[in-house]
């Protein structure tokens, strides 16, 4: 399981200190991150599809 959530947070570009601590963090933290990377994931590419239009 942690190789899974180093890889998805690794390949989300989640810088590796920060990958550390998540997974130092419990579960409502760690979900609340996730949360978190996700919407700035898709504000990015909602910014990088307007501007290809």
């Amino acid at each position: 399981m942690e190789r899974h959530k180093i890889r998805t947070l690794a390949e989300a570009g989640v810088p590796l200190a920060r990958v550390r601590e998540l997974l130092q963090a419990n579960e409502e933290e760690f979900a609340a991150a996730v949360a978190d990377i996700d919407k700035r994931l898709r504000a990015e590419i909602r910014e990088r599809q307007r501007h290809r239009c």
